[in-house]
């Protein structure tokens, strides 16, 4: 009886445990949180493709009851120490709601890749979700997520780290549920404007629609110009930002859906740029875009085509034409006719039409008598004043990850072990993959997953499985922790003096204990201001008012996605980001806004503070060393939008031998890659560049210090001061003088004179220089017209040439040798010794002796901060002390001859490079007041003599001065210009030393 009884109450309590109990007795008692969420994800899509799990009775109706509480404790485990996410699912969204929603997400990418065949499955999800988002709540998670492949645990956790997101999860269960009915491709397709346009744009916008839908633009390179054309789009066939909707009057002719638009641009790497920015701003992803000239999307059609394909093609009836840098097409012969063929709504769009010179009146002629109208004319500096160009130098500073590394040490611990064991047996041919994909990192078998070979692999080989979980795992732990705290109140602490500070943090909880580390450090609250979403708006404005006073220097925290959309700030000066490691360009431009200029003319710095482990075993380090050069150039590529390349620096924090090892490690890995030829330099070719030349600094026997200063020196001479960005020889400028000497070249017109100037050729001596090859791969130039080029003008002299292209390097031959042959290939010839360049006197004088203001300048270590770097020159009060650390400098630099007798009282010495000189003028705390232009001009008549360089420290520029005005004529190398050139420079002393005690 006894036992009767015992068995009948074992069967209950079996009877009792639930499906989500049996759940996490089977699979998740035997894993770590931090993988629950994602092996949560891999069991929703298994039922959403009909596999049963186990005999567990789990399916769509009673997933989100049976499972939430596990995702959610398997979410909270893999956020960092200081997160907003457990306060915000608790106040907002029951295990439930969460659960279903990881369900709804899970099944959309499975949808997505059954029946739409895309391989991004997370950039076709977020477009979906992106979109429901934009319409219901005006909130955008496209900036916040992570470029590569994830899990749909990544997305709810950084979604739902936003409380306007959370508190709406109603609404948006709902609309994922209604919005499934009308088809993933229609959702997916539609041009839904993600991006909010600047004022400029609007009026541009409005002026077109006004005008029939026909005219043109002349807008200044990086204003948006791209963004206009996808406007233009969402306004003709699908929806603006809501922002914006109530200033343009919506398009409410119903669509035919057999729109034909065609998008015309010169060259098949700037159409390229054109698909591209569909994903970034209508949420159309890559895929839908990409392989083939002629897109069918579910509303219409999207021809891409560059002119010369065009002239003899037979053209459709197009419903919408975007003409991408117009000023080309009038000026060209046979491709001028493209003005006049179009009957249809034209927008023309152009960087280059009133600056133009002799040929501006002639240009817009023909698009007024062709297209229609000018809508919009807007210009580089307008775009300054308005925060649309980013106007402030900026620094990646690398920080440890904050908090205890236990987690991650444990993730990237059973994500290597998984690893191995399954390239063991790939190498063995115990698991055969039937994929012509590369499988060599991380990344790549987390691509793998998602597409179906990699999903029937998962339901086969259960090690298979638990690596995908692991290395999801993993890479959403390294995602959600943020860099150190203390890191972030050094560089207050550092400014915090003299200046007035924001801090942008990820979390309402980095905000509150930022706060409690600042007062302890500060003694009192008087100068520090917090604001978060629980204070009402009127308060919130109140603070950031208080802060903004002028005078007394203070710190303004809060979040960035409350401090950085459409707070207006005049009087910040500095800036610090808590980075998640990947490229946002849409904060860069937030800052850009709070940081643009008032009145007063200031100097502005961005941190953007990036985390890395904080351990050994914590880093995976050929992956994460991989991952950070890859981004540093990133970095460098936006910065190259707006002309400012990043500085490079790492918090006092860094364990240097582990940041070594990150360095070392993935340029190895790079190499490695490389040399079989699966390495991907990147699509884009500016960022290829960036990547090769940051890779090209790595040597083996060179410490991270050494390559960070040479980062630093290529970010300073691949950047533009302000003043040559808005000078008429900037980018966006179209011809000049000099523009006129480069159209006496054989074969150059003025479009193709614009072209290389664009690239960076502004004389007949830098083509000299040139290679045919660099030349042909320009805009409008090509093969035969760079040999043509190269024909006319000829090459420079060989001894100048290898002055110019030593002089920008001081790595040894030995750093070279350390190479494998196949990268020497790549490397450029300024790195191929520095004999050249070390001069016999360093190798014969101390360091010390030779460069006394710059060695006492680095005995102090004060260049490790801007503001003591002030403090340096501020204390010594002397223009003398300035004009020594200058010599020195370009001495470093390469220049010679360095005469402090210029036999004029006027300038303050002469520098040599490449046989040219430049007269050299130096100003400190003083007005520049008599920049003589004269005597400048009569100094450039005569033979060799090329810009002259003028150095501003502590200087302003007088009410009067014609300093911008005649720019074209100057080099300005301001404050913060010169400290990164100090950087390089002792940098170089280092490695001079070096090379002499050897």
């Amino acid at each position: 009886m006894t036992n009767n009884i015992d068995r009948l109450a074992d069967d209950r309590t079996r009877n009792l445990q639930s499906p989500g109990e049996e759940f996490h007795d089977d699979f998740l008692m035997k894993r770590p949180k931090t993988e629950w969420a994602p092996y949560i994800d891999e069991t929703a899509k298994d039922i959403s493709a009909n596999i049963s799990i186990s005999n567990i009775s789990l399916a769509k109706d009673n997933f989100g009851r049976e499972v939430g509480s596990y995702y959610r404790r398997g979410l909270e485990q893999s956020t960092g120490e200081y997160t907003d996410l457990p306060d915000i699912l608790g106040e907002h969204i029951s295990d439930e709601q969460l659960g279903m929603f990881a369900y709804q997400l899970n099944e959309l990418g499975y949808e997505v890749t059954k029946d739409a065949g895309l391989e991004n499955v997370q950039q076709a999800i977020v477009a979906v979700i992106e979109k429901l988002l934009t319409k219901e709540v005006g909130e955008s998670v496209r900036s916040i997520l992570p470029e590569d492949n994830g899990t749909v645990s990544d997305i709810t956790m950084r979604m739902f780290a936003n409380e306007t997101i959370a508190a709406n999860i109603d609404q948006l269960l709902e609309d994922i549920e209604q919005n499934a009915g009308k088809g993933l491709l229609t959702l997916m397709d539609e041009p839904q404007m993600m991006t909010t346009l600047w004022e400029h744009q609007q009026d541009a916008l409005q002026a077109w629609q006004q005008n029939d839908f026909r005219g043109y633009v002349d807008m200044a390179t990086a204003t948006g110009k791209t963004v206009l054309g996808l406007g233009a789009i969402a306004l003709k066939y699908g929806d603006l930002h809501p922002s914006d909707r109530g200033l343009i009057e919506a398009n409410l002719e119903p669509n035919s859906g057999r729109e034909d638009v065609l998008i015309v641009a010169h060259n098949d790497l700037i159409l390229e740029q054109w698909r591209r920015e569909f994903d970034r701003h209508l949420n159309i992803p890559e895929e839908r875009t990409s392989g083939s000239d002629d897109i069918k999307l579910s509303w219409g059609r999207i021809h891409f085509r560059t002119p010369q394909s065009l002239v003899n093609e037979e053209w459709l009836d197009y419903d919408l034409v975007l003409l991408d840098e117009a000023h080309h097409y009038a000026t060209g012969s046979e491709w001028g006719t493209l003005l006049e063929a179009f009957d249809c709504d034209v927008l023309a769009m152009s960087g280059s039409v009133d600056d133009a010179g002799s040929e501006s009146s002639k240009i817009q002629d023909r698009l007024s008598n062709g297209i229609g109208p000018q809508l919009k004319r807007y210009t580089i500096t307008e775009a300054r004043e308005h925060g649309v160009i980013p106007s402030f130098d900026w620094e990646v500073r690398y920080a440890p990850f904050d908090g205890d590394s236990s987690d991650l040490e444990k993730a990237s611990k059973r994500a290597e072990e998984s690893f191995e064991d399954i390239r063991r047996r790939l190498e063995r041919g115990g698991l055969d993959i039937e994929t012509d994909r590369r499988l060599e990192t991380y990344q790549d078998f987390r691509t793998f997953s998602h597409t179906t070979k990699g999903n029937e692999l998962k339901q086969r080989d259960e090690p298979f499985r638990n690596l995908t979980t692991r290395l999801f795992s993993r890479r959403t732990k390294y995602w959600n922790l943020s860099p150190s705290l203390d890191a972030i109140v050094d560089i207050v602490l550092d400014h915090i003096k003299t200046e007035k500070v924001v801090v942008l943090a990820d979390s309402n909880a980095q905000v509150k204990e930022l706060e409690t580390r600042l007062t302890e450090k500060l003694g009192n609250t008087e100068h520090i201001y917090v604001v978060s979403r629980k204070q009402e708006s009127t308060e919130q404005r109140d603070i950031v008012d208080q802060f903004d006073e002028p005078g007394e220097s203070a710190v303004l925290l809060g979040t960035g996605d409350l401090l950085g959309e459409g707070v207006d700030m005049q009087n910040a000066e500095v800036a610090i980001n808590m980075a998640t490691g990947s490229v946002n360009p849409e904060l860069v431009q937030r800052i850009g806004r709070i940081l643009r200029s008032s009145d007063d003319p200031k100097h502005a710095m961005f941190y953007n503070v990036v985390g890395i482990p904080k351990t050994p075993d914590a880093a995976v380090f050929r992956e994460d060393g991989k991952k950070l050069i890859e981004n540093a150039a990133s970095f460098c590529e936006l910065g190259s939008r707006f002309e400012k390349l990043p500085g490079f620096s790492i918090a006092d924090s860094v364990d240097q031998k582990l940041f070594d090892e990150l360095l070392h490690t993935g340029t190895d890995f790079i190499e490695q890659l490389d040399e079989a030829g699966q390495y991907e330099w990147t699509i884009n070719d500016n960022e290829s560049d960036h990547l090769r030349a940051l890779y090209d600094e790595i040597s083996d026997n060179r410490g991270s210090d050494k390559i960070l200063g040479s980062w630093e020196e290529y970010a300073w001479e691949h950047s533009k001061s302000e003043n040559s960005l808005d000078s008429p020889t900037s980018a966006n400028s179209g011809t000049d003088a000099d523009t006129e000497k480069l159209t006496e070249i054989s074969g150059v017109n003025s479009s193709r004179a614009i072209a290389l100037r664009e690239a960076g050729y502004e004389t007949i001596e830098d083509i000299r220089f040139a290679t045919q090859s660099e030349l042909s791969s320009i805009d409008d130039i090509g093969p035969s017209f760079a040999a043509r080029i190269k024909a006319d003008v000829g090459d420079s002299d060989p001894e100048e040439s290898e002055n110019k292209t030593t002089s920008n390097s001081s790595r040894s031959s030995v750093d070279q040798e350390s190479k494998s042959s196949s990268r020497k290939d790549s490397v450029d010839a300024t790195a191929e010794t520095d004999d050249d360049t070390v001069s016999e006197r360093s190798r014969t004088r101390s360091t010390r002796e030779t460069y006394p203001t710059l060695a006492r300048l680095y005995g102090e270590e004060v260049h490790d901060s801007e503001k003591d770097f002030r403090s340096y020159l501020r204390n010594r009060e002397s223009d003398e002390v300035l004009r020594r650390l200058v010599r020195e400098i370009f001495d470093l630099l390469g220049y010679e001859n360095l005469q402090t007798d210029s036999g004029t009282s006027y300038f303050d010495m002469l520098a040599t490079k490449s046989g040219l000189v430049h007269p050299v003028k130096v100003f400190y705390q003083n007005e520049i007041d008599d920049v003589d232009l004269e005597l400048l001009s009569s100094s450039q008549e005569k033979d060799q003599v090329a810009k002259c360089i003028v150095v501003t420290v502590q200087s302003q520029p007088a009410d009067q001065t014609t300093l911008s005005e005649d720019s074209e004529r100057l080099k300005v190398i301001n404050e913060s210009e010169l400290q990164k050139l100090a950087r390089g420079a002792i940098s170089r002393i280092n490695e001079q030393a070096e090379s002499s005690s050897e």
